[in-house]
């Protein structure tokens, strides 16, 4: 929940900071959609490791772990920022919403297309939790 929070403020504060309000701008919304994930994923990284999943591990450990969870993550990030481009790009075409709205739609598509797998991908093959 705060990992989706952190998206959606990071995203609200870059198109209002940019003043982005045009369908015109999709490459930009792209741009920022991927800052406001990473910075939701490096939140992510630090709250399943030592709260979620607590998990401790020596320190070679903890470096495959940090480059199993990137690998997740870049994952989710293409699905994710693929989905909220398709909405913003179609939607904004077909439906006369304000693009902004059509940003966040597209954004929380995304969200709700990689929450699971990025779970499990954690979960699974980066944390190495064994019962669901």
């Amino acid at each position: 929940m705060l990992n989706t929070a952190i998206d959606f403020a990071v995203l609200n504060f870059l198109l209002y900071l940019f003043q982005i309000n045009s369908s015109q701008h999709e490459s930009l919304y792209v741009v920022f959609k991927v800052i406001s994930f990473s910075l939701a994923c490096t939140n992510s990284y630090f709250l399943n490791k030592h709260w979620v999943f607590k998990k401790e591990a020596p320190d070679v450990v903890q470096k495959q772990e940090l480059l199993r969870f990137i690998s997740v993550s870049l994952v989710g990030l293409l699905v994710n920022g693929a989905v909220a481009f398709v909405v913003l790009t179609l939607g904004t075409k077909a439906y006369p919403l304000h693009p902004t709205l059509w940003a966040n739609i597209g954004a929380l598509t995304g969200i709700i297309f990689v929450l699971l797998s990025n779970f499990l991908g954690y979960k699974y093959l980066v944390f190495h939790q064994k019962s669901l």
